[in-house]
């Protein structure tokens, strides 16, 4: 997917198909007189805001969901400990001993490996730092699944952090007021059509969820 900024292009891949369909977007800009000319930034905020709003929701899934869920985390983190004892520095000079020879399988394998190699690779020199990288992912993805299992409180925290760059998107890009005076208005009608569509996405997932452990 392309990216348009004042700078210039920037190219951004995103893996899975888009949250919000076409069809959405143009209700969404029709409702709310929102030009042509701010679709894509209005695109590009609720796709990064939603993803994050679908995966914080999916933590706040059942408790046995979240236990298990736990469980595996640190079954990564406890195994990604133990590669990085493993992995020697390949930036260190002159390892000695099992370390020299544990450091020249390594290099024999990453050569036959990259031989065969159809598409691009990472650099064995970074394995430790990129192993590092992922621990602390796992640790952090940990932390995330335990904030999930506190129910309601998270969700209403996931909700609020989901609204943030989108009133930002309504106030700063589109140059609109926001008025908080605790009633509906203009800028909480356009959260509210933009939350929907998310919604409904969360809760078809769940159905879907549903029939899967059914059908199982």
């Amino acid at each position: 997917m392309g990216r348009l900024s004042a700078g210039g292009a920037q190219f951004v891949i995103i893996e899975s198909d888009p949250i919000y369909s076409d069809a959405a977007l143009d209700r969404i800009c029709t409702r709310h007189d929102i030009a042509a000319n701010k679709r894509g930034a209005l695109k590009r905020v609720l796709e990064e805001a939603g993803q994050v709003y679908l995966d914080q929701m999916q933590l706040s899934g059942r408790p046995t969901q979240t236990i298990r869920l736990r469980q595996d985390l640190r079954k990564g983190l406890c195994l990604l400990s133990e590669l990085m004892e493993l992995v020697p520095d390949m930036h260190e000079a002159g390892p000695s001993g099992a370390d020299s020879a544990h450091a020249a399988a390594l290099r024999e394998g990453d050569r036959q490996v990259k031989s065969a190699a159809t598409r691009s690779l990472g650099l064995l020199a970074d394995a430790p730092s990129t192993l590092g990288y992922l621990k602390d992912v796992y640790e952090a993805a940990l932390e995330s699944a335990a904030r999930g299992a506190r129910g309601a409180p998270e969700r209403a925290r996931t909700i609020d952090r989901w609204r943030s760059p989108v009133i930002e998107f309504y106030t700063r890009t589109l140059g609109r007021a926001w008025m908080d005076t605790g009633t509906e208005h203009d800028g909480e009608r356009f959260i509210r059509d933009c939350l929907a569509v998310l919604e409904d996405g969360a809760a078809k997932a769940e159905q879907d969820e549903a029939a899967s452990e059914v059908a199982s």
